[in-house]
């Protein structure tokens, strides 16, 4: 997951595992700067930070009442 370019690149690892080409980049209009994604099913769902409208008050940004959401992509 690349978060504040808004993709997400899917790597095809060497068997051994020490390297790996990207064989495709997934992007969404509905991504909000992702930042982890999981597989499930025929799914990619990525989680959106919404950073780029403040960061969590854990990282220093203010209280905000934002609604995060789940991003699914084939």
């Amino acid at each position: 997951v690349q978060n504040f370019i808004d993709q997400v690149s899917v790597i095809e690892l060497a068997p051994d595992l020490s390297t790996g080409d990207i064989v495709e980049v997934i992007t969404s209009p509905d991504f909000a700067t992702p930042t982890t994604a999981a597989i499930f099913g025929s799914g990619v769902y990525v989680v959106n930070s919404r950073f780029a409208e403040a960061f969590p008050p854990i990282l220093g940004g203010p209280p905000l009442d934002l609604e995060y959401t789940l991003t699914r992509v084939p």
